[in-house]
This record gives C-alpha cells, structure tokens and sequence, in this order.
C-alpha cells in the first residue's frame, strides 16, 4: 500500500488506516461487555470496528493487540519482493528491537540502490552518484537519514535509537517513499514510454539528451 494518506491506527482515534483492510476509514469504538454471550472479557479490552470493511480490532489497555501486524504501513505496491522481504521483517522486529529495524531499513535502501543500477558497495558514495544524477533533496535527505541511523545501529554512536523509538518509525514511510520515487514511478513512466514512442523518436531524443 502507498504511504500517502496512511495514519497509525491509535486508541480512540476516529479514523485511521484500518489494520485489516488497509483503507483510510472511520472506525467505531465500542467496550466488550463482560459475559456478553457468555464470554469472559477483560474489562479493559475495547474492539475499534471499521465502518468500510465491517471488520474488528482488538485493543488491550490502549495498545492495539489483534491483528498481531499493523501500526505500521505495508510495503508500497510495486516494490521488489526481495526490499519487501527485507522491510516485512523489520516491521516485526519493530516492537521487539527499534535497533534491529533500523539496521535492517537501511539494508532495505542499499538493495534500492543496488535496484538502480548502483555497486551497493559504499551506500554513502551510491547516494552521491544519485545526487549527480539529479535526485531531489528530498529523497537524498530521506536516504541519508535511513543510512546515518542504521549505521548507528550497527556500529553505537551518538544516536540513541531506543530513545528514538518514535522518530525510527517513521523510517518506514521514508522508504515506501524512496521505493516510489526511485522504483515504481520511474516503471510505470517507462511502461508507457517504450511502446507508445517510436523507435526513430526515441533516437532522436537519445541523440538530444547525449545519452549513449
């Protein structure tokens, strides 16, 4: 799922991307009556219900506790499986170890770079060529980010990354919008130009731009 328009599913919360469907929706929130049904509930457990796919949540002392795997977004459509295997298994180490996860985020980058076209040897010197290359400032900053961070996670240095635990969590929109910027726009723009452009058109504009 794309990044844009995601909110964290949070207690009480009117709306919020739902942990089941994956859609922005409303979500009612109702206390489980104890011996409703003749089941024994908790008092403090609450089901946050979703007005678009009439499915539930669970939550437990305000922390949301089924499904096991949500409060943070999925991989956005397109990208590679091998980066989706990665981030998947970043997002689960997430409430275990924030360290691990961001690690394993910037690993997620390198294997970007290494997508692109790039050595993946020296991630510092990879984001340097893409730099050159024109990439924005805003996806440099991302990058850099993920890598300085990780690295520290690797190798202890001046960031705290347990103390950071919040601002690690927004790693993972970081690099859905990396993934979209660098990988699936560029193949969806690629998709239409080769078969609706042609070939003598393409010299053409190759010759313009000195492209080999």
């Amino acid at each position: 799922m794309a990044i844009i328009g995601y909110t964290k599913p949070a207690f009480q919360l009117g709306s919020f991307t739902c942990p089941r469907c994956n859609c922005f929706s409303q979500h009612e929130w109702r206390y489980i009556a104890r011996g409703a049904g003749g089941f024994e509930a908790p008092i403090n457990w609450v089901t946050s219900w979703c007005l678009r796919c009439k499915d539930y949540c669970f939550w437990e002392n305000r922390t949301l506790v089924w499904p096991v795997e949500s409060g943070l977004p999925d991989p956005i459509e397109g990208c590679p499986e091998q980066i989706q295997a990665v981030y998947n298994e970043a997002r689960q180490l997430f409430p275990h170890s924030p360290r691990a996860s961001a690690a394993l985020l910037r690993l997620a980058i390198q294997m970007i770079c290494v997508d692109r076209g790039l050595p993946g040897k020296d991630l510092n010197s990879d984001i340097g060529t893409l730099v050159k290359n024109g990439l924005s400032a805003q996806i440099q900053q991302s990058l850099d980010l993920v890598r300085v961070v990780g690295n520290n996670a690797v190798h202890p240095g001046q960031i705290q990354i347990e103390e950071n635990k919040d601002k690690i969590e927004k790693f993972f929109g970081l690099v859905n919008l990396i993934v979209d910027v660098l990988i699936v726009q560029p193949a969806k723009v690629s998709e239409m130009f080769h078969p609706l452009v042609p070939p003598a058109q393409k010299q053409q504009i190759t010759a313009r731009d000195g492209k080999p």
